[in-house]
């Protein structure tokens, strides 16, 4: 995380910002399945999963004064900006294939991403901003994942299964007494942001199949 400790004066010209930011990228275009398998045989079953939990935790933290009714000041000329933000792209993709005179393919894909994000002003603080005073705590996650089941023989069925789990606990917090002013607008802001969470799943019987199902 970001932080100013406890008894902090500080004054900028123009704009002060306190940011943090947690990113996690899994993606891969170049290798788009992350599991691939195949079974074949009189009898030919297959069954995959693949799954992946990730886990972001963010603060910024501008803190107080530790002894009430301190004159320390921290102002900005200009916007004053303390923010906690999470960003997360994750990508899964599953592929099964069976054949036989009895194909079954049962595949799954899973992503769960759990993020926190906390932007704090500490109690006792004496904070001004020129402009605009910001307090942004906020997570950004764009989770797909997908399945895909190819299935061929005389009795062939598959099955796919794509789940997305995303949780956003997204806290802004001032503490008590402290003096916030701004010569525009003040703005505290918990959980502004983009989720973008699709799932997707295609199961192909294949050509050759006398009874394919799904």
């Amino acid at each position: 995380g970001a932080s100013v400790g406890s008894n902090s004066a500080l004054e900028a010209g123009t704009g002060l910002a306190v940011l943090a930011l947690n990113e996690i990228v899994k993606h891969s275009p170049q290798r788009p399945a992350n599991l691939t398998s195949g079974a074949g045989g009189i009898f030919g079953g297959a069954a995959g999963q693949s799954s992946t939990s990730l886990s972001t935790f963010t603060t910024a933290t501008l803190a107080g004064n530790a002894v009430s009714g301190s004159d320390r000041t921290i102002s900005a000329g200009g916007d004053l900006t303390v923010a906690a933000e999470n960003a997360v792209l994750a990508t899964d993709m599953a592929q099964l294939s069976a054949g036989g005179l009895i194909a079954v393919a049962d595949v799954r894909s899973a992503i769960t991403s759990d993020n926190t994000a906390t932007a704090t002003i500490g109690a006792d603080a004496n904070v001004h901003a020129g402009n605009d005073l910001n307090v942004l705590a906020k997570t950004n996650a764009n989770v797909q994942t997908a399945t895909n089941t190819s299935t061929w023989g005389f009795a062939a069925g598959g099955d796919g299964t794509a789940l997305n789990t995303v949780v956003a606990d997204n806290d802004v917090g001032v503490g008590t007494n402290a003096a916030l002013s701004a010569d525009n607008d003040i703005d505290l802001v918990a959980g502004q942001g983009l989720a973008n969470v699709a799932a997707a799943g295609r199961v192909e019987p294949g050509g050759g199949g006398v009874v394919g199902g799904d």
